[in-house]
C-alpha cells in the first residue's frame, strides 16, 4: 500500500518485527485516526505514530478537533 492512502495495514507484522528486533524503533503509520491510534499503540508498541491524513479535513489541512481526539487517544493509551 503507498502512503497517504489512509488504508490500514496488518498490524501484527509491525508487532512481530518489534519483537524481533527490540532495539529498533519503529513508526507506525497507515490508516491511523482519532478511532484506532490507543488500539494501534496498545497493539504494536511503536515508538512514533505517523497521523497525517488521519488528522486531516483535506490534503495537508489539519482538523484541529481531530488533532485534540487524537492526542487524548494516544495520551490514554500510554496511560494504560
Amino acid at each position: 500500500v503507498y502512503g497517504g492512502t489512509g488504508e490500514v495495514f496488518d498490524w501484527n507484522l509491525a508487532r512481530a518485527f518489534i519483537d524481533s528486533n527490540p532495539d529498533v524503533p519503529v513508526m507506525l503509520a497507515g490508516g491511523i485516526t482519532p478511532e484506532n491510534a490507543a488500539r494501534a499503540i496498545e497493539q504494536v508498541h511503536p515508538a512514533v505514530l505517523d497521523v497525517a491524513s488521519g488528522a486531516e479535513l483535506s490534503p495537508g489541512i489539519k482538523d484541529f478537533d481531530k488533532v485534540k481526539s487524537l492526542l487524548a487517544s494516544t495520551r490514554n493509551a500510554n496511560d494504560g
